[in-house]
């Protein structure tokens, strides 16, 4: 994506803001390297990978209320 768009859509103001989070200087940099991906096949994978995980944890949790 050109920078041009990563301007317009603020994205580095939202790096900045999620560099708020983090409690190292590593994970700082981590999150200023974050680049958005634009390989299809590759962000389905990884969507299914965080839909997963998230059917996971919740499961695991509402089964600790049963």
């Amino acid at each position: 994506m050109e920078e041009t768009y990563l301007e317009k859509l603020e994205f580095y103001k939202i790096l900045k803001i999620l560099t708020n989070f983090c409690y190292t200087n590593q994970g700082k940099q981590l999150v200023y390297n974050l680049r958005p991906n634009y390989n299809r096949i590759e962000v389905e994978k990884l969507l299914n990978e965080t839909r997963r995980s998230y059917k996971y944890h919740f499961s695991k949790f509402f089964s600790f209320f049963l």
